[in-house]
């Protein structure tokens, strides 16, 4: 009898491990797909605090995308040029709003490696995505690409959204360097710079920015394995 209630604990423990397994690709796979962020080398600003609030139309869905992004606080990290926490805020047609918050390195010409991200979908609480996630390919976390300038055309400085900027018209490549593209840019308009953009597949378009800005991630995330349990708990109510 002692033998077979050992096999029979063996047998649930392994079948609870297959159940939480799958349960969580389920739930992996209920974060939307994100964006990923066009910059313009050179043009991202580390001001701490600082936010600008983005329209994306693709042209290929015919979808609108609407994208926050801020700054928040600088941190030491292996990187000798240290990291900052970003925070994204995304809502995209007929999807959940999604909040990320993440650790990246800090380089001249933008953001780099992501150390650390906590995602917040909503309806749920947030939650830490483990380390293998972070550079997965899967979109589920926003990634950033740069454009390249190859040519300012124009500049100006005038009034823009109640603030006196100067701003730069510029033609340059898209990342795969197959593709152009055309930008209004000013890197007094933080944190990447961009008031329009213009190229095959997308348009990004400014509709607001500032300073001082509190974060968007009200409650402290939890470990993912935790959030599992949680939505496990949950369906079993």
């Amino acid at each position: 009898m002692i033998f077979f209630s050992i096999i029979n604990n063996k047998y649930i423990v392994h079948c609870l491990s297959i159940v939480f397994l799958l349960f969580a690709s389920n739930s992996y796979a209920e974060i939307p797909q994100q964006p990923s962020l066009l910059l313009v080398k050179g043009t991202f600003n580390y001001v701490s605090g600082a936010w600008a609030s983005y329209v994306i139309y693709d042209k290929k869905k015919f979808a609108y995308t609407f994208l926050d992004i801020a700054t928040r606080e600088y941190e030491t990290c292996s990187n000798p040029s240290g990291c900052i926490w970003l925070e994204l805020k995304v809502k995209t047609e007929n999807q959940p709003l999604v909040i990320t918050k993440m650790l990246v390195e800090k380089f001249p010409d933008g953001p780099g490696e992501i150390k650390k991200a906590a995602v917040w979908i909503e309806g749920y609480n947030p939650f830490w995505l483990p380390d293998n996630f972070l550079k997965s390919t899967n979109n589920k976390i926003p990634s950033f690409k740069q454009a390249t300038s190859t040519k300012i055309l124009e500049i100006r400085t005038g009034r823009l959204l109640g603030h006196i900027v100067t701003i730069k018209k510029i033609i340059g490549n898209m990342p795969n360097k197959s593709e152009t593209l055309t930008a209004y840019i000013s890197n007094e308009i933080p944190p990447i710079g961009i008031v329009m953009l213009e190229e095959a597949n997308l348009n990004i378009y400014l509709r607001a920015w500032g300073i001082k800005n509190e974060t968007w991630m009200k409650k402290e995330p939890v470990s993912f394995y935790w959030w599992i349990m949680e939505q496990l708990g949950k369906a079993l109510t």
